[in-house]
């Protein structure tokens, strides 16, 4: 049940697999089995977040992280602090994010999950961003992008582009936010998320920059995508 879960969620099947991950956990139960009691959870908590519906998700994440404790699982207990600390910026919380989010990393850098690290990591950006800390933001969002890079993990290298991008709008510097932007868009690694989120502040910079300028920088990073991806790593 918790593949055919996993399938349905990935499809869209959001009602089909909150029943498959129930089934799951009720077998899990009777069992006893504490790992897949906890996992069941996490997923259901996934598909939670997944519609939309944040406490509901934090609610249930909160759930498997005391079981994946008292088993000792610090995979689980890092995962379910990642998402606990996704939850929380969703739902405006961020200091509550940036706490659960450094707990997680501490959990992931000792288990060496360098992908968990570069979500934290640009997660911890958003968050500092939110709270006004631009230099934290910053140092976050360098690292998780350089971190991406070494690991060849280019789909989230470009999602921590949009974030620098966001924060050189906030700090008055929407040239810079631009060129962030253009270069994410331009990659063909590019998620659908990340481009809208990318698309999105695209719109916001036509408040400062002409059009005819946006469009030009995006067609100018076209052909000189690599490059620049690795400039900015160094």
């Amino acid at each position: 049940t918790n593949l055919l879960g996993i399938i349905a969620a990935m499809t869209g099947d959001y009602s089909e697999a909150v029943k498959l991950f129930q089934e799951g956990l009720t077998i899990f139960k009777k069992l006893g089995d504490l790992w897949w009691i906890s996992k069941a959870r996490e997923n259901l908590g996934s598909v939670a977040n997944l519609r939309g519906n944040y406490p509901e998700a934090l609610a249930l994440y909160e759930e498997s992280l005391v079981t994946f404790r008292r088993i000792n699982d610090q995979n689980g207990v890092a995962s379910c602090l990642l998402n606990m600390g996704i939850m929380a910026y969703a739902m405006g919380e961020y200091q509550r994010s940036v706490d659960l989010l450094l707990e997680s990393q501490e959990n992931l850098r000792e288990i060496g999950v360098l992908w968990s690290i570069v979500l934290c990591l640009n997660h911890l950006g958003k968050a500092e961003l939110a709270l006004g800390d631009h230099e934290k933001a910053d140092e976050y969002f360098r690292t998780a992008f350089k971190t991406s890079v070494d690991i060849g993990a280019i789909t989230f290298s470009l999602q921590v582009l949009v974030g620098m991008a966001n924060l050189f709008l906030a700090e008055g510097n929407p040239q810079s936010a631009l060129e962030y932007l253009a270069l994410a868009l331009s990659h063909p690694s590019c998620d659908q998320e990340t481009r809208d989120q990318a698309e999105e502040l695209l719109d916001k910079l036509e408040q400062h920059i002409p059009p005819t300028v946006i469009e030009k920088a995006r067609e100018a990073m076209k052909d000189n995508y690599l490059k620049k991806l690795i400039l900015i790593a160094e």
